[in-house]
């Protein structure tokens, strides 16, 4: 099994994350790792500052239409310590988390959100509406079901896709 952290399916998003990768790049080591029979799981990020609503829907879509075997998908939060964190404390845009965290961590249960230009409730949408479309897309069930190839692993199996559907897989 390969992971990989593609990110996004922009190629202007991935510059200002300076993943210093391709969408070309992404595509040939999925390629390759299908030719060699490696299950594949990609990870990506929605919502990253600067992207726009039909950017993160190609992302999804690159997503469903390669090779991957799995995918996962999350809502851009900046962390405490990366640069675009400090970028958004140096604008304004929410004061420094981390800081107010260390000091009281108990009344501290959330991060802080950048809103340009997807939205929090977009950025939701989209992770919910992108596992579904991955996950509920028949080859891609299959390849997964195969992969889970004892009883405990599909009980497992079953039992993430019972939580997926009543909507109790990921919680924001």
């Amino acid at each position: 099994t390969v992971g990989f952290g593609f990110e996004t399916a922009n190629s202007e998003t991935l510059e200002r994350m300076k993943k210093m990768i391709t969408v070309e790049d992404c595509k040939r080591a999925l390629q390759l790792c299908k030719k060699h029979n490696i299950f594949t799981m990609g990870y990506f990020v929605l919502g990253y500052p600067g992207e726009t609503y039909n950017q993160a829907l190609k992302t999804i879509d690159f997503a469903i239409n390669s090779p991957l075997d799995y995918a996962q998908f999350f809502a851009y939060t900046p962390l405490p310590g990366t640069e675009t964190y400090w970028q958004a404390v140096q604008k304004g845009i929410f004061g420094d988390f981390w800081a107010d965290f260390s000091k009281d961590p108990i009344n501290h249960d959330y991060f802080p959100d950048w809103d340009e230009p997807i939205s929090r409730k977009e950025k939701k949408t989209l992770v919910k509406h992108a596992h579904n479309k991955f996950f509920f897309n028949p080859r891609k069930m299959f390849k997964i079901y195969r992969t889970f190839n004892t009883p405990l692993r599909r009980k497992r199996l079953a039992k993430t896709a019972f939580k997926f559907l009543t909507g109790r897989f990921q919680k924001f």
